[in-house]
């Protein structure tokens, strides 16, 4: 599977410069629920996964038109590395959808693109928990 994955440095010591354009987004914090954590899992036969050898750190949610986009962000335990996924209740949106441990959610492969909110967010949680 393919992921972005980061070392909390190059979060947290990433300059955050909001474009002029940058509108307010819809993205939430959302609950790190059962539900929301499956959402956001790959489901492979790796058991890396399943060894809870990944931390949830943070998940944000937004729907548009019945669609839901999850933005998440997971850190490895042995190694430190930050994996961000997106994952979507539409196959249809993605171009090779990974499925997730929750039935009918798919993970996009490809790089994180997110509102400045998450990137903030995230740079805190990883700062300051």
């Amino acid at each position: 599977m393919r992921q972005m994955k980061k070392l909390k440095n190059e979060i947290t010591r990433a300059v955050l410069v909001m474009r002029i354009r940058e509108v307010e987004n819809d993205f939430v914090v959302c609950e790190h629920s059962y539900d929301n954590i499956a959402r956001v899992i790959p489901h492979t036969k790796s058991k890396e996964w399943m060894e809870r050898k990944w931390q949830i750190i943070l998940i944000m949610k937004k729907e548009i038109d019945g669609v839901v986009w999850l933005k998440s962000a997971m850190r490895n335990r042995e190694t430190g590395e930050i994996a961000l996924l997106t994952s979507t209740n539409s196959r249809e949106q993605l171009k090779r959808p990974i499925k997730t441990m929750k039935v009918g959610w798919f993970i996009g492969q490809y790089r994180m693109s997110a509102p400045m909110s998450y990137w903030r967010e995230l740079k805190n949680r990883i700062l300051y928990s």
